[in-house]
């Protein structure tokens, strides 16, 4: 919260995020008093951009809610917005969102209470079944936040670091320089005449999409990784690079071989470049140190992983979750058949009730498709 109230040094143009909308949902056992509060710091930091949400779930407690929700929208003048607050797409997934609530916290789908959706009506309702539930103007208002909301993926942008370009310097010119320097040091007799060429071609490319920061601040990386001796090596498509050669990134010489450049950064393709960098693991703790200290550690980042699910996996931890023994789970888990299949007779060994192992085995199915865990990949560093 304090980034959005402007106390973060580093990043004073988070305050309030200028041109983003926000939207309060209320928790389940929210009180007026703590959704009050919640809304005034809202309106503080997104005034004339923030919407009180009203789900309208279909629980015992509605009438409740949509009681505190009016008071909070009453006493701070936030508007309401209607919404379905949707957690699957088709209320037929309710049986799937069940099991997968109880394996994230751990337990079997009949001991897992208020961590499942009451119903399966927390989904993407039509316009038409939505008007019958919330009242127009609150309606009227969701039309409007969805009028509001203009964002396209294309605007999105990379901003690489600009204290990388000595004075005097522009990052064309700097990384012209640095491109030069280090083909005089790879070729010391003479450049040859093919690898000036690729040289230039590169540049071209490089200057054409506005990417030669990203290349100067791979290039300061290793140079200072070179520089104390840890072992470093890029791969990857940057191999068809002459200028990469050059700046000691990659070790494919351009003169022995074919690169195109092409198939690392194509102006049709518009995608920012990527370079991976190999570290000695003993210390590529280093590594990361240098960078947090020199771009800050609100501009670098270990990237995220999420590791999808495999057949045997969901399966396996799917039949725990409705509740098979240990030492049952792992024998269908192993079975090679096709979800589709007719296994009535495939359970009768594993003394099974058909439907059960066919439940198991269609939300298996369908949990393959769903993040297993997510974890930071030391690997993967983002500056």
């Amino acid at each position: 919260m304090t980034d959005f109230e402007g106390k973060t040094a580093k990043a004073p143009h988070l305050a309030g995020l200028p041109g983003c909308i926000a939207l309060l949902l209320p928790e389940p056992d929210e009180t007026v008093e703590t959704l009050f509060a919640k809304a005034m710091w809202l309106k503080t930091w997104f005034d004339g951009r923030a919407w009180l949400l009203e789900p309208r779930p279909m629980g015992l407690d509605d009438e409740l809610r949509c009681w505190i929700i009016e008071q909070v929208a009453e006493l701070t003048q936030l508007r309401i917005v209607a919404t379905a607050s949707p957690v699957m797409h088709t209320r037929l997934r309710k049986p799937l969102h069940d099991v997968a609530a109880a394996v994230r916290v751990g337990r079997q789908e009949s001991q897992c209470g208020f961590d499942l959706q009451p119903n399966g009506e927390a989904y993407l309702r039509g316009r038409a079944y939505l008007r019958q539930a919330f009242p127009d103007a609150w309606m009227r208002e969701t039309i409007e936040v969805a009028r509001r909301c203009t964002f396209s993926l294309e605007e999105l942008r990379y901003e690489y670091p600009e204290e990388i370009v000595p004075a005097g310097e522009t990052p064309p010119s700097y990384l012209r320089k640095l491109a030069y320097a280090g083909a005089q040091k790879r070729f010391p007799s003479a450049l040859p005449d093919k690898v000036r060429a690729q040289i230039e071609h590169e540049l071209g490319i490089i200057r054409q999409l506005e990417y030669e920061a990203y290349f100067l601040t791979v290039e300061d990386i290793v140079r200072w990784a070179r520089e104390r001796g840890i072992l470093c090596q890029g791969r990857g498509s940057a191999a068809n690079s002459a200028i990469c050669y050059c700046l000691y990134v990659t070790e494919v010489d351009p003169e022995r071989m074919n690169v195109l450049f092409e198939r690392f950064i194509s102006v049709e393709r518009k995608e920012p470049p990527d370079i991976d960098i190999d570290f000695e693991h003993q210390r590529r703790e280093e590594v990361m140190q240098y960078i947090y200290r020199k771009y800050g550690r609100d501009r670098a980042a270990l990237t995220g992983v999420v590791i999808a699910y495999r057949s045997k996996s969901a399966i396996r931890d799917v039949g725990k979750a409705l509740g098979f023994a240990l030492d049952v789970v792992p024998r269908p888990a192993g079975l090679s058949i096709p979800i589709q299949a007719d296994v009535t007779t495939r359970t009768q060994r594993f003394d099974l009730r058909p439907q059960s192992i066919v439940l198991e085995l269609e939300v298996g199915h369908d949990e393959v498709s769903m993040s297993d865990t997510a974890s930071s990949q030391v690997a993967n560093f983002i500056a």
